[in-house]
């Protein structure tokens, strides 16, 4: 059995990498996808849900 600690960007429950919140900020901002339609692509491409407000947090916080 393998084991590793966390990677350091992962601080709460539910952690989305680096790659991810591009990938969110880049269809919002950068396709102009709506924030429901964002979340509809990320969970079709992830097979994973990703709220509008984990996406709209990730496009404040690359705002920054």
């Amino acid at each position: 059995m393998s084991v590793a600690s966390f990677p350091p960007e992962a601080k709460a429950p539910t952690c989305y990498g680096p790659r991810v919140r591009a990938l969110a900020v880049s269809l919002v901002v950068g396709q102009h996808l709506p924030y429901a339609r964002t979340a509809e692509v990320l969970r079709d491409m992830l097979a994973t849900p990703v709220s509008t407000g984990a996406i709209c947090a990730m496009v404040a916080e690359a705002s920054k």
